[in-house]
C-alpha cells in the first residue's frame, strides 16, 4: 500500500519506455538465471481504478524480479522524483543498482498465461 498519491499518467508514460526489444539488465535480480536479460515487452498498460493502481504487462517471457522492479521504478516516477528521461537512462546503462527499489510481491497478481503454438 503507498499512502502518497501517485500521478498514474506520468506512470502510464514511463511504462512505455519498456516497450519493445530491449536489455533489461537494471531490471533483473541479480540472482537471475536467464542466460541473456534481453526481453520484450508487448504491452505495458497502467491505469487508476478507484484507488487503486492497475499495471498490464505483456510479454513472451518475463526476467527474475523484472516485473517488481519495473513496479518500484514507476512508483518513483509517480511520486516526481524520477523523470521518463530517468527511467530511460536506467534501462540504456545495464546496472540494477541504478533502478528503483523491487516492490514488494503483496498487491502484485499474474493473471494469465497464453501458450501460442
Amino acid at each position: 500500500h503507498i499512502r502518497k498519491k501517485l500521478d498514474v499518467e506520468a506512470m502510464r508514460e514511463a511504462a512505455q519506455v519498456f516497450i519493445g526489444e530491449h536489455d533489461f539488465t537494471s531490471f533483473r535480480t541479480v540472482h537471475c538465471q536467464a542466460k541473456s536479460p534481453i526481453r520484450t515487452i508487448e504491452r505495458f498498460d497502467v491505469e487508476a481504478q478507484g484507488d487503486e493502481v492497475i499495471a498490464k504487462i505483456s510479454a513472451p517471457s518475463f526476467l527474475h524480479h523484472q516485473v517488481r522492479n519495473f513496479m518500484g521504478t514507476l512508483k518513483k516516477v509517480g511520486h516526481h522524483e524520477w523523470s521518463v528521461d530517468k527511467v530511460r537512462q536506467v534501462l540504456e546503462a545495464k546496472d540494477r543498482t541504478l533502478a528503483g527499489m523491487t516492490a514488494p510481491a503483496e498487491g502484485l497478481y499474474f493473471v494469465q498465461v497464453d501458450y501460442n503454438d
